[in-house]
């Protein structure tokens, strides 16, 4: 895993992770608060901690099973929708955010993702070719609604590229896109 962060000259709401989950599985996820300032790093900061990989009733990463106190992992598209659920019900703003968020079987190379209103991601193969992931939703934050969620098989020497609007809306110095 590799990323580079470069915060805009104000505060603002992108957020990215990496993390374990358990022996198999690795979670990543990137968001993007609409707006910026300290607004959009406070609910930034917020999603980041619903989106925990410690085991416990806060994170919507992880479920508890039945009858039980032990946890189980959450497949991406219901985190979506329990993190999309927790935003809606708590709205005081009209603030929103994109979001990405998948898990990697790091021992069998598939990534199960879903996709909240987020650019598409890219898939470079071993080979080069590269090829956009399928995906799109509403963001969190807007209405209750579903995810759906995707599967790829990554081959070894595969990458996969997330990026948010701050690399799609980045200015040259004549202040073009």
């Amino acid at each position: 895993f590799a990323w580079h962060y470069s915060p805009c000259s104000e505060l603002a709401g992108d957020m990215l992770n990496v993390m374990r989950l358990d022996d198999d599985h690795v979670g990543v996820y990137l968001l993007d608060v609409s707006g910026h300032g300290v607004q959009a790093a406070l609910m930034a900061v917020t999603a980041c901690r619903y989106l925990s990989n410690h085991k416990d009733a806060s994170s919507v990463l992880w479920e508890r099973q039945d009858g039980s106190s032990e946890y189980r992992l959450r497949v991406p598209a219901a985190a979506a929708e329990q993190l999309n659920a927790r935003f809606v019900a708590q709205s005081l703003t009209e603030q929103y955010f994109t979001l990405i968020y998948g898990i990697l079987n790091h021992r069998t190379g598939e990534f199960r993702y879903t996709v909240a209103g987020h650019p598409p991601s890219v898939r470079v193969s071993v080979t080069g070719r590269s090829e956009f992931l399928r995906g799109g939703g509403l963001p969190i934050g807007i209405t209750a609604t579903t995810y759906e969620e995707y599967s790829i098989q990554l081959d070894i020497g595969d990458r996969l590229v997330f990026y948010s609007d701050g690399v799609t809306e980045s200015m040259n110095a004549s202040k073009e896109l």
